[in-house]
C-alpha cells in the first residue's frame, strides 16, 4: 500500500503561502505528515501543482493530470500513478493524522472485503 499526499490549490486564503508549510507546535503540517506515514507506509509520494515545493523531501511528486479541478484530480492522479495495490490518501493541511486510525484504515483494506475505506465517529463521515 501507498500514501499520497495531496499539497495542491492555490492557497489563496494564506496570500499564496502553501498551507503545507504553515507551522503547528513549532514544525511544519508537512512534517507532521511525513513522520505519521513513514512509520505506516514503504512508499509515500506527493501530488501537486508546484512540485518543486516539495524536492527537499526525496519523494515522487506527481502533477495534476487535469489541473485545476480541485482535490478529485489530484485523488486522479495519486490513483493513475502509483503501481500499488491500494493507496491512503491525505491532504496536506492536515496537522494531526492519527496513526491508530491510519493502522485501522489500512487494517480495514487488507482484509480485501472493501473497494474503500472511509473512518466514520459518532455517525459522522
Amino acid at each position: 500500500m501507498q500514501a499520497a499526499i495531496l499539497a495542491g490549490g492555490k492557497n489563496s486564503r494564506y496570500g499564496g503561502f502553501h498551507k503545507a508549510f504553515i507551522e503547528i507546535e513549532g514544525k511544519r503540517i508537512i512534517d507532521r505528515n511525513l513522520d505519521a506515514l513513514r512509520n505506516l507506509f514503504n512508499s509515500i509520494v506527493i501530488i501537486a501543482n508546484r512540485a518543486e515545493l516539495f524536492n527537499e523531501f526525496g519523494l515522487e511528486v506527481y502533477l495534476d493530470i487535469f489541473p485545476g479541478l480541485g482535490p478529485i484530480a489530484g485523488i486522479h492522479s495519486a490513483l493513475k500513478n502509483t503501481k500499488a495495490e491500494a493507496v491512503f490518501i491525505s491532504s496536506c493541511d492536515m496537522p494531526y493524522l492519527n496513526k491508530d486510525i491510519i493502522s485501522k484504515l489500512i487494517e480495514g483494506s487488507e482484509k480485501g472485503e472493501y473497494d474503500v475505506v472511509i473512518p466514520k465517529h459518532n455517525d459522522k463521515i
